[in-house]
């Protein structure tokens, strides 16, 4: 097993913050908006009871799905370059 050098890991999980970041920013705008405009404090959209759970789901989705494509993202560059799909060596 070939042992990755600093910079590689370094250069690899440099790729996996951004992506951490940047979906980070890409849930919070494209959500933010539709929560304020179905559970805002002067919304009449939603019955009053259904409010905190349209913000609560916001709130689970800013916290998992950027946690999820970063995991996506480390995954597939961890994986050796003979395991990727459509790289077969033979």
């Amino acid at each position: 097993m070939e042992q990755e050098s600093f910079s590689q890991r370094l250069k690899l999980w440099s790729i996996v913050i951004l992506v951490y970041v940047i979906s980070l920013f890409v849930v919070g705008a494209g959500g933010f908006f539709p929560v304020i405009f179905l559970a805002g404090p002067h919304s009449d959209v939603l019955p009053d009871f259904l409010n905190p759970v349209v913000a609560f789901l916001y709130v689970f989705a800013m916290l998992i799905l950027p946690v999820w494509a970063a995991i996506k993202v480390k995954q597939k560059l961890y994986k050796k370059p003979a395991d990727r799909k459509g790289n077969d060596p033979e």
